[in-house]
């Protein structure tokens, strides 16, 4: 225990003498220079790196790297015959081993110290380390090595059991006794000189520790007033940061107040921006008919006899601005309150059939299917006939506006699986579909997809608003499902119900088909030799009533194409380039702004005036509408004599235009935003043909394949502007610089001919002459 202690006392005192000296801390290394010093004869300094190399070891936070320094340290000392110090650090190596449960390394230990106290001749210790690793031996299987070690223990027992002297082996020990005994001095020796080199650092310690008592009064001294200071300090700044909250929470109670009236400014502006939008539509929803009955009332005036379509038209739009008011009402009662039930208890599958027998027919008026599918052949239940009737009317009317000829619509009514006490009834069309980021929308009020969805018919935006309030009324619900390009599906759930009087027969309903409409108007006015001379119009419309009131006010003076939406429209007014075009506001796919920035950004169609006929009259929408490119704009309802008016001015335009650009003379510079689009175009023709003045060749399809357009397009857009044809267009420009040359030049009328891309001078003095009225030879004679 002695050793023990002196030991650890050393391997402290190491450590911090390593720690000032920086010796390697690698243990390996610290073992390498313990051996070089030993080799080289300098005893004292290879103790000390073999300790300080303990030292490492046993400050390593790892246990198996703690132990695997250690045996390392252990086989260093056991190759230099260091006996007592390789058995001490095997010892520490082995209680860690122990610790950590490792058998396969507690018997090497066991067998490693054993091996050395055998060297020593203390045969009782070594088979006593041996009997100890027997056990781990035999619960690992190890049957090769626990042979070796029962051999050895043999060994030991054989040479404690010999008697008489040997003397060799005597004398071997004795030499190993000195050998240790030298190697302990050596080690007291170093702790000494550590012992004395302690004592020194002790005392200076002691003097260092009381000049730094000294500096530390001094230091308390500084400090406290210091602490006094800042005190003060403190004082000042908590004083201060109080008021900064003060002001803080002030200014956070300014900002809240700031925050709230801004929102307050927002919601106004909102509610402001919806009831704008609720006034626009509901202007165009009333304006709209207004001009169709207006237009109508026009035609009964003047015409010599009474016209039963004109009588249809004012009946079915009537209808339609009855509908809406109703609407409009039954919604208001809806969110008052005021609105009951009327229930009766019937069969519901009858009722609806009946409901399904006109919309069928509709349906199959236009080339559409409706499908009528029930699981059941009757369903008892209460209900509302009158509120029914308007839900599936809203229903179904949207699924056959939105369905394309020739698709399919499916009405499926089922109950609840389980406790069949809900009714599900779908209407699923095959129309385009709703896109996702609009279903949450869809049953707002006066929300419409005009801007996306394809659509023939006029929709107030109010009828799915209504049906899900008639819904909520009847203690339902409705709710949509829908992917763009697969249709949309509508499903109304009912409670079923039989509580209320049994129904008895009153006879049919009316039914409110007013706002489906057929196709009434003719795609195109049918030519004639007559016709044939007269402006061609496109008109841009999805109304049929509409359509047909503007064709009977334009028939007489115009020949009309008619497009039924945006898109239409641009496809028709690119390929037959028309005189005059007439768009409305509000349609499917594309819209009357779309269509005017479209066609005026086109070379091919910038010429043509466009008339924007709409119901907004607000003066941000005019502004709009002009901004687009529109050349006029129309209020409905508009009259025959306000039309007329408009195209009057837009032929004027015309023919500003024509005076403009045919007699072929060099264009002077314009401000006016109609003359320039215009310039660019004839300046960027006058340049294709100056480019090829004198190839005869050159004629029409290569003026078409640089300026972009075809033939046909070309040909209306020249015509338009010039009042010429193509060809007659481009020998006039040539005629017009042959005429310049003979002004400018001394060329004769041959040289001249050839310049402006005329190989026949016979041909060339014919055109001149019917150009200008003088052949070349005597054009010449008046220069002279």
């Amino acid at each position: 225990m002695k050793r023990l202690a002196v030991l650890y006392l050393m391997v402290c005192a190491l450590g911090l003498w390593a720690e000032e000296r920086k010796a390697p801390v690698h243990i390996r290394e610290l073992c390498d220079q313990g051996v070089g010093h030993y080799t080289s004869g300098t005893l004292d300094s290879a103790v000390l790196y073999f300790l300080q190399a303990e030292f490492r070891a046993l400050q390593h936070p790892e246990p198996i790297q703690k132990a695997l320094s250690l045996e390392m340290i252990g086989q260093y000392y056991q190759q230099l015959d260091f006996r007592a110090q390789s058995l001490g650090v095997y010892e520490r190596a082995l209680k860690i081993r122990e610790g950590l449960g490792d058998p396969a390394k507690v018997a090497g230990l066991l067998d490693t110290i054993a091996g050395i106290h055998f060297e020593f001749q203390d045969c009782e210790q070594a088979s006593a380390y041996w009997q100890r690793a027997k056990p781990l031996l035999e619960q690992r299987r190890e049957l090769e090595q626990l042979m070796d070690i029962q051999e050895k223990i043999d060994l030991c027992y054989y040479r404690q059991q010999q008697s008489g002297p040997q003397d060799s082996l005597s004398i071997l020990a004795h030499s190993r006794a000195l050998k240790q005994q030298e190697i302990d001095h050596l080690f007291e020796k170093v702790l000494l000189q550590v012992g004395l080199e302690e004592e020194k650092k002790e005392q200076t310690y002691a003097l260092e520790l009381q000049h730094e008592k000294a500096l530390l009064r001094s230091t308390l001294l500084i400090l406290a007033l210091a602490g006094c200071l800042l005190a003060a300090l403190f004082f000042f700044f908590q004083m201060k940061r109080k008021a900064n909250q003060a002001l803080a929470r002030l200014n956070q109670e300014i900002s809240t107040q700031k925050e709230l009236l801004e929102k307050q400014k927002n919601k106004l502006e909102e509610l402001d921006q919806i009831k704008s939008h609720f006034f626009t539509n509901i202007a165009h929803e009333f304006r709209t008919p207004l001009t169709i009955i207006e237009g109508a009332v026009h035609e009964l005036r003047y015409a010599k006899a009474p016209s039963e379509k004109a009588l249809e038209v004012i009946a079915r739009n009537n209808n339609n601005l009855l509908l809406l008011v109703n609407q409009i009402l039954d919604l208001r009662k809806l969110e008052v309150g005021k609105m009951k039930l009327d229930l009766v208890q019937g069969d519901l599958i009858s009722y609806l059939n009946y409901l399904m027998e006109s919309y069928k027919a509709l349906a199959g008026s236009q080339k559409k299917k409706l499908h009528f599918l029930a699981e059941e052949s009757s369903i008892v239940m209460d209900y509302d006939p009158e509120k029914l009737m308007q839900i599936v009317s809203n229903l179904v009317s949207n699924a056959v506006k939105y369905t394309p000829v020739g698709k399919d619509i499916y009405l499926i009514v089922r109950r609840e699986l389980q406790e069949k006490k809900q009714l599900f009834f779908t209407v699923k069309d095959s129309g385009v579909g709703i896109p996702e980021d609009k279903l949450s929308y869809i049953f707002d009020r006066f929300y419409q997809l005009d801007d996306w969805i394809y659509r023939r018919e006029e929709s107030t935006g109010i009828g799915l608003a209504l049906t899900r309030e008639l819904a909520k009324l009847m203690g339902g619900a409705i709710e949509v499902q829908s992917e763009p390009g697969q249709g949309a599906s509508f499903t109304l759930q009912l409670p079923i119900t039989n509580q209320a009087p049994i129904q008895a027969d009153s006879g049919p309903l009316h039914m409110p088909l007013a706002r489906v409409q057929d196709s009434q108007a003719d795609e195109e006015m049918p030519a004639n030799r007559e016709t044939e001379a007269l402006p061609y119009l496109l008109l841009i419309e999805d109304n049929p009533d509409v359509v047909r009131h503007t064709t009977a006010l334009l028939k007489e003076h115009y020949r009309i194409a008619i497009a039924r939406d945006g898109e239409e429209g641009l496809e028709m007014a690119l390929e037959s380039v028309p005189d005059l075009i007439i768009s409305d506001l509000k349609m499917p796919r594309k819209n009357g702004y779309e269509v005017c920035h479209t066609l005026k950004a086109d070379n091919r169609t910038s010429h043509i005036p466009i008339i924007l006929v709409s119901a907004q009259a607000d003066q941000e929408a005019r502004n709009d509408g002009f901004r687009s490119g529109a050349d006029a704009y129309l209020i409905k309802p508009f009259n025959r004599e306000e039309l007329f008016i408009r195209l009057e001015q837009l032929i004027e335009l015309r023919r500003r235009l024509r005076e403009r650009y045919q007699n072929l003379a060099p264009l002077a510079s314009s401000d006016d935003p109609v003359f320039q689009k215009e310039d660019a175009f004839i300046a960027e023709l006058q340049a294709t043909i100056e480019e090829h003045l004198d190839d005869e060749n050159f004629g029409i399809p290569e003026i078409c394949k640089a300026i972009g357009m075809s033939r046909s397009q070309l040909h209306l857009k020249i015509k338009a502007l010039t009042n010429r044809s193509t060809s007659h267009y481009i020998r006039g420009f040539r005629l017009m610089r042959a005429r310049e040359m003979f002004n400018t030049t001394n060329c004769n009328v041959t040289e001249v001919a050839f310049e402006v891309g005329f190989r026949d001078v016979t041909y060339f003095s014919r055109s001149f002459s019917a150009e200008f009225g003088l052949s070349p030879r005597d054009y010449l004679k008046t220069l002279n």
